[in-house]
């Protein structure tokens, strides 16, 4: 067998080949500004898991999680301040609920597919009403398939629709979820397609930010909530179509089919905004030279 491809090469791919050849094949470095945001992602993600495993009240939680985020080098202040109001804020409200009971944090669920593995990273699995839950933290869901999806992947794979973000959002629960039922762990009797024993959420750190409302005299500060976004349903209803999505995917990295072809048009309108390779993407410069 060859070795596990991670879920976000797959969804990198799915999003735009280019990219995915530049990142991944070629191994070119991003905008310094990404890779700071992604640093700053994985410590706050350390932190919170640092909290919810903590045993104590929710400040005790909260000041495990901010000394664990302390030892960590975030370059730019303004998102250290931002990190850390995100942790109090998530943890505040979710120390005692998501931390009463963790199956497992900062581990590697992988996923036997077509002769080959995917391997999809876990922040934590945590108890929410009897049930394990795995958790994705991210600082927002913007990108995310809302909460009771079930014609995602048909959407975007339909070409009436290009949204790669909320398809690979879906890609990534059911992969996941689909290698926990799968598993020895949580497993059920018979087979795994219908319903997974393990639901799926990503939660948004920052989604979320408004005034609180002042008392008298006192000045209007910023809140932070969280959004918790469930993806349970789309494991039942997209299943079979996000297992095939994969396999396909595999299938083209295998045969190094890097050119974007004629999805380019959808490409260029929604993901190459936030890319750090279109300075030396042929597809992209072509089409900002091209006459219309």
């Amino acid at each position: 067998m060859s070795e596990p491809i991670a879920i976000d090469e797959l969804t990198t791919y799915l999003a735009c080949p280019r990219q995915y050849e530049y990142r991944y094949r070629l191994e070119i470095a991003r905008d310094p500004a990404i890779q700071a945001r992604e640093r700053a992602l994985a410590a706050v993600r350390d932190a919170i898991t640092a909290g919810l495993t903590h045993s104590g009240t929710v400040e005790d939680r909260i000041d495990e999680a901010l000394s664990r985020l302390a030892e960590e080098a975030i370059d730019d202040k303004a998102v250290n301040v931002d990190c850390r109001e995100a942790i109090r804020s998530y943890l505040d409200q979710y120390a005692d609920s998501h931390g009463t009971g963790v199956y497992a944090s900062d581990e590697i669920a992988t996923l036997g597919l077509g002769g080959h593995e995917i391997d999809c990273p876990i922040d934590a699995i945590v108890s929410i009403d009897d049930q394990p839950v795995v958790l994705q933290y991210q600082f927002d869901v913007d990108d995310v398939a809302f909460d009771g999806a079930r014609n995602t992947i048909s959407k975007h794979t339909g070409g009436n629709m290009y949204i790669p973000g909320p398809a690979g959002s879906v890609l990534r629960a059911v992969a996941t979820m689909e290698a926990l039922a799968t598993g020895d762990r949580f497993a059920t009797d018979g087979a795994p397609a219908g319903k997974s024993p393990v639901g799926f959420a990503y939660v948004g750190l920052t989604q979320t930010v408004r005034p609180s409302v002042p008392e008298a005299g006192d000045a209007s500060e910023i809140e932070i909530i969280p959004e918790i976004r469930r993806l349970d349903a789309a494991y039942e209803a997209e299943r079979d179509a996000a297992l095939s999505v994969l396999d396909n995917l595999i299938t083209w990295l295998s045969a190094q089919a890097y050119d974007p072809g004629d999805r380019f048009a959808d490409i260029r309108k929604t993901v190459c905004g936030d890319c750090s390779y279109t300075g030396m993407c042929s597809p992209y410069i072509n089409a900002e030279v091209r006459f219309e």
